[in-house]
């Protein structure tokens, strides 16, 4: 009886699962069809302005509904630095956006992944050759190893 029970409920999350992450990539589109309206009619500093105060007031009304303490300062200044980042590639996003077709833009934006996986080497002066194939296929090869689950945890 237990395993018809799991079997069921692993039938509902699959399709579950499946479709929140579709309306996830809906919304996001969405968005970012809405930011380049916005960008192209009020400038694009305007548009990044408006959407940080409205995720901030979100975010803010969500804590104060959810009586959630005020982080730690140290936690605060992660934040602070998490939030730099976020903006200055929500700037050069939306910039492109502005210029290219909207499609090319989400596309390049879903490979954008797979795309730094494979400048990797580049980027930490590795032998190319040596370098990214290792990660997708589960070993080291600049160790000969295979790659432990916990390695580079912070």
């Amino acid at each position: 009886m237990g395993s018809d029970t799991h079997r069921a409920a692993s039938a509902t999350a699959f399709p579950l699962a499946f479709g929140v992450c579709c309306v996830g990539v809906a919304l996001f589109s969405v968005m970012d069809a809405a930011m380049k309206g916005l960008s192209l009619s009020i400038g694009l500093f305007n548009a990044l302005f408006w959407r940080a105060m409205a995720g901030s007031l979100l975010g803010l009304a969500l804590m104060l509904l959810t009586r959630q303490r005020w982080p730690h300062l140290t936690v605060l200044r992660l934040h602070m630095l998490r939030g730099t980042v976020v903006a200055v590639m929500a700037s050069l996003f939306f910039w492109a956006i502005m210029r290219m077709p909207l499609a090319e833009a989400i596309a390049l934006s879903f490979i954008a992944p797979l795309i730094a996986l494979s400048r990797r080497p580049v980027a930490q002066g590795t032998d190319r050759a040596a370098g990214h194939w290792g990660v997708s296929a589960g070993t080291d090869r600049r160790c000969r190893h295979p790659v432990r689950a916990n390695a580079g945890r912070l």
